[in-house]
């Protein structure tokens, strides 16, 4: 906590943040619009040489028993967990998110991007306190190995804007040669599992007003062997109304 003074102390425990989680970053924004900060801290779970379907992923979710991401409400300088009460328990390896009004209806929706099996959270809140994962009703296609992600409004049409960076390969032979276990087999299989047709490319979406329009994928520049951090400047994946296209 900044001191006044050019100085810092560390007050996560007395402050109710002390999370133990494999956590990788933090989204301060007002959730319940009462003026102060709430904050979202995105977690991993441990990595083991044990691996879990998505049967299983899904089970350890729904009994609350994953390494969830947290959402941590302000009370007057303490920060109490209502990570479940507001609908938010997940599992996945988070490694970017923003947190914005993405259907401009006057509150902060969350998106998370998320590496390995589970495929990327897109919290809409539900104006009620809680958020609702609407990934697969708002997206057509999200990456598969998702990397950094950063939101703008990028053609000045009023509707904020949304990219994902993929850990995709410059060209075909190291492509193939890092991502040898993508078979066409297992990606049906992610697709069946409810992941929804993700693909290892840094994609970008353009939607006109409330109705999808084009889908943009691999633009000049944009492959790259590691996407990790991207800033919103020129080209970024196009949200905008009730769906992303």
């Amino acid at each position: 906590m900044n001191k006044g003074d050019g100085t810092f102390t560390e007050e996560a425990a007395e402050r109710g943040l002390a999370d133990t989680t494999r956590s990788t970053q933090a989204l301060f924004f007002d959730h319940d619009l009462d003026g102060d900060l709430d904050v979202y801290v995105v977690n991993e779970p441990l990595q083991t040489n044990s691996k879990l379907s998505l049967s299983q992923v899904h089970a350890l979710v729904a009994q609350y028993r994953s390494a969830s991401g947290r959402l941590y409400r302000n009370d007057k300088g303490h920060f109490t967990d209502i990570t479940i009460a507001a609908g938010l328990w997940n599992l996945g390896y988070g490694l970017g998110a923003i947190a914005s009004d993405l259907d401009h209806d006057g509150r902060t929706d969350l998106f998370v991007a998320n590496d390995y099996l589970e495929r990327d959270f897109l919290f809409m809140h539900q104006k009620n306190g809680t958020y609702r994962d609407e990934v697969l009703d708002r997206m057509r296609h999200i990456s598969t190995y998702s990397m950094g992600c950063d939101a703008a409004d990028y053609d000045n049409d009023g509707y904020t804007d949304l990219v994902v960076l993929d850990m995709v390969s410059e060209d075909h032979v190291r492509s193939k040669t890092n991502m040898g276990a993508m078979s066409p087999e297992k990606f049906w299989a992610w697709c069946r599992a409810g992941c929804t047709t993700s693909t290892c490319s840094t994609c970008c979406t353009t939607t006109m007003g409330t109705a999808p329009s084009a889908i943009w994928a691999n633009w000049p520049g944009s492959r790259k062997q590691t996407g990790a951090g991207p800033l919103c400047s020129r080209i970024w994946t196009m949200t905008a109304g009730r769906t992303w296209s």
